[in-house]
């Protein structure tokens, strides 16, 4: 098992806690007969969020994924929200893909921009080199929490007021941001996302509407959904508690090349279906944490 299998696994605790939507679609889609009984569902990918200062951002989680096989594909670049981002593609086709954002800093005020700097300091920078690639443990350990001190609330509406990403990953730190259905592989009919969508909504599901609630790419071959990150109870460092954006899930449909569409379905595998992501669709499902 690479040891970043092990690591997804472990990831998905505090995700689950984040996410109390995560078990509510699961009942939905298990009750409509989309999913199994078990609840199981082919994870397509999962996405971190990161602080873009030397020593952390994409390179610190970077030095952790390659270890199990992962390989660097495409990088984006979201100017509007200050964001640069890649993914990482699996060693095995049971892995999910890893898409990892960060954030241009130095394009944030002079005030986020020394309050950062406090939190992802030097210890911060440490804790990352220090984490082993080569530990499930020490990759765990550093993912779950975050690697500086919890933030006081002042910190983190400072940030929030220039920056939704980056007061999310302030309180947050590396955790997993979403995890990703893959509807494509849905079973009874919920395979394509339309009729996954139209069943979410009458289940009372909320959906993240910017851009649409369904995003598609430029070829129609990439279309994804997202809900709405859920509201959380937060305990800041100053002794305060405040409701927050957690984390949310997508769901992604990714459609057969043309070269492909005569195959037979149960010959589909992934090389014969649309890989990688598209930074419209992305630049909105960013947004599935703003309030």
């Amino acid at each position: 098992m690479p040891i970043f299998e092990a690591v997804l696994e472990r990831a998905t605790r505090r995700y689950r806690d984040a996410t109390p939507t995560l078990d509510a679609l699961r009942a939905t889609l298990v009750a409509c007969g989309a999913l199994p009984p078990t609840g199981v569902f082919d994870n397509d990918h999962v996405a971190f969020r990161t602080f873009g200062v030397p020593g952390l951002g994409i390179a610190a989680i970077e030095r952790l994924v390659r270890t199990s096989g992962y390989e660097r594909r495409d990088d984006f670049r979201f100017e509007a929200k200050r964001l640069d981002a890649t993914w990482f593609a699996p060693p095995l086709a049971s892995l999910p893909r890893i898409f990892v954002s960060e954030l241009r800093v130095d394009e944030l005020s002079p005030t986020a921009r020394r309050l950062v700097a406090s939190y992802a300091d030097a210890v911060a920078r440490e804790r990352a080199r220090l984490c082993d690639p080569q530990d499930a443990d020490s990759i765990d350990a550093f993912l779950q929490r975050t690697p500086w001190p919890t933030p006081t609330y002042a910190a983190y509406r400072t940030l929030l007021d220039e920056s939704e990403y980056a007061a999310w990953v302030l309180a947050f730190g590396h955790m997993l941001n979403h995890q990703t259905f893959s509807v494509h592989t849905m079973r009874n009919g919920y395979h394509d996302i339309e009729t996954l969508v139209g069943e979410l909504g009458r289940a009372g599901h909320a959906l993240a509407e910017s851009g649409g609630a369904i995003k598609t790419s430029a070829d129609g071959l990439l279309r994804q959904a997202s809900t709405r990150a859920d509201d959380i109870a937060y305990a800041f460092a100053c002794g305060r508690t405040g409701r927050i954006a957690g984390s949310y899930v997508e769901f992604a449909e990714r459609g057969i090349f043309a070269a492909f569409a005569d195959l037979p379905l149960d010959a589909i595998e992934r090389h014969h279906r649309r890989d990688g992501f598209e930074t419209q669709n992305a630049d909105r499902i960013f947004e599935s944490t703003d309030r």
